[in-house]
C-alpha cells in the first residue's frame, strides 16, 4: 500500500492542478460531454487494487472526484453548484491497515511447529516406509489366515494394523504435500512483518 501512496498523490494532484489551472477548458469540455452516449464502462485499478469505474465517454475515462480523493486520503468537504473542496492528504496512510502483528507472529510460531515436524516426518520417511510395508504384508497374512479358517486370524488385530499403516501413510502424505505450503506462507508472512515494521 505504500507505493500506492506517491502514484495516487500525483493523480490526486494532477486532477486537481488541471481541475484549477485549466477551469474555462474544463468547463467548456464537460458542457460538450453532456448528453454524449458512454460508449464503455471500465473498472480503473492503481497498481492490482480496483478504485471503482470509469465511464469512457468520446475516447475520455471519467473517474468520480470522490474515488480517487478517497484514494488519496483526502476528503470531499464541500459540494455546491461552484465547486467541489477537497482538504489535504492525508500523512497517516496505513502500510497494511490489517496487519495485526500479535497474530501474525502467533501464525509464524504455529508454521515453524508444522515445518519442524513435518520435516522430521520426511528425514525418516525410509523408516515409515519399511513400517508400512511390514504392515502390508501382516494384512497379506491375515487375508490368508482368514481364507484357511486359521485360529491365528482376528479381525481386531487386522483393524488395528490396517490403522496404523493408513495413519502412517497419511502423516507422509501430508507431510509432503503441506510443507512447501507452510513454508511459502512463512516467507510471506514474515515479510509482511518486516515491511509494517519498516513504515511504522
Amino acid at each position: 500500500m505504500k507505493k500506492y501512496k506517491g502514484l495516487l498523490l500525483v493523480v490526486a494532484g494532477f486532477v486537481l492542478g488541471v481541475a484549477f489551472a485549466y477551469v474555462p477548458t474544463l468547463e467548456a469540455a464537460t458542457s460538450k460531454l453532456l448528453g454524449s452516449k458512454v460508449n464503455v464502462v471500465l473498472d480503473v485499478k492503481i497498481a492490482d487494487k480496483s478504485i471503482g469505474e470509469g465511464a469512457v465517454i468520446n475516447g475520455t475515462t471519467l473517474v468520480p472526484l470522490r474515488v480517487i480523493a478517497e484514494e488519496a486520503r483526502m476528503e470531499v468537504l464541500k459540494v455546491d453548484s461552484k465547486e467541489v473542496v477537497l482538504s489535504e492528504p492525508s500523512n497517516d496512510i496505513d502500510v497494511a491497515p490489517n496487519v495485526n502483528a500479535s497474530e501474525i507472529n502467533e501464525r509464524i510460531s504455529e508454521l515453524n511447529k508444522k515445518i519442524k515436524n513435518a520435516k522430521s516426518v520426511l528425514a525418516n520417511k525410509e523408516g515409515a516406509l519399511r513400517q508400512i510395508k511390514t504392515s502390508q504384508e501382516y494384512l497379506t497374512n491375515y487375508e490368508k489366515f482368514k481364507d484357511s479358517g486359521s485360529e491365528l486370524y482376528s479381525e481386531e488385530y487386522r483393524k488395528v494394523e490396517l490403522e496404523k499403516m493408513n495413519n502412517l501413510q497419511k502423516i507422509l502424505d501430508d507431510a509432503e504435500l503441506n510443507l512447501p505450503l507452510w513454508e511459502r506462507e512463512l516467507v510471506q508472512l514474515e515479510t509482511q512483518l518486516v515491511e509494517s515494521k519498516a513504515t511504522k
